[in-house]
């Protein structure tokens, strides 16, 4: 069993600061924690881990990982105690992506995976399947639905035969889905990293 305790950690820093004392390794993944508090991390752990995507500061001392393919074109300071892991090679990949079989590209799409990650705020959804219902009548969609989608009964009220939903699913159903896809519609998360590795080409919406 994983132990593990949930709070706002940029809230209650001391209590963060207090738990990871003394820990082997740390992993920090913000897009807003500030500067001060990477140093405070890095203050109380002997391995802190920072994943970036875009050198958003000036880190501290550590282990900076990026796996984007434009990593190493952002030039990181070289800073001593630092190690940098940058590029696809480091993608945060789950397990059930490490290996996977040849994929075969039809030149006919017949089955479409439509992803647009954990919430979709801005509704993209609903709109691609609208879309392909419309101009590519009988093409499959499967569409995956997140825990976070607060619209996800309007989107039922889409359905036909050629549209399948699949609610929350996990990495291996994941997997099976990107297989038997012709093409992917999704956002430009870490879905788009798994959708490389599988080898679905993919319409990308940042």
């Amino acid at each position: 069993n994983i132990k593990y305790k949930f709070f706002n950690w940029l809230n209650m820093q001391a209590k963060l600061l207090d738990t990871i004392k003394d820990s082997g390794i740390v992993a920090v993944d913000s897009y807003i924690a500030p500067l001060d508090f990477y140093r405070k991390i890095s203050a109380v752990t002997r391995t802190p881990v920072y994943i970036d995507d875009n050198k958003r500061i000036d880190y501290s001392r550590g282990v900076l990982l990026n796996g984007n393919i434009y990593a190493k074109s952002l030039n990181y300071p070289v800073k001593k105690g630092s190690v940098y892991m940058l590029g696809p090679e480091y993608a945060l990949l789950r397990k059930e992506f490490w290996a996977v079989p040849y994929k075969k590209i039809n030149k006919n799409i017949r089955n479409v995976l439509i992803t647009f990650g954990g919430e979709d705020i801005r509704g993209m959804t609903a709109k691609v399947i609208k879309l392909l219902s419309l101009e590519y009548a009988g093409l499959k969609k499967n569409v995956i639905i997140s825990k976070g989608f607060t619209d996800y009964k309007k989107l039922m009220g889409l359905g036909g035969r050629d549209v399948v939903f699949a609610f929350n699913p996990s990495a291996g159903r994941m997997k099976k889905l990107m297989l038997e896809a012709d093409l992917a519609v999704t956002a430009g998360g870490q879905t788009l990293h798994e959708l490389l590795r599988t080898g679905i080409p993919a319409i990308v919406i940042a």
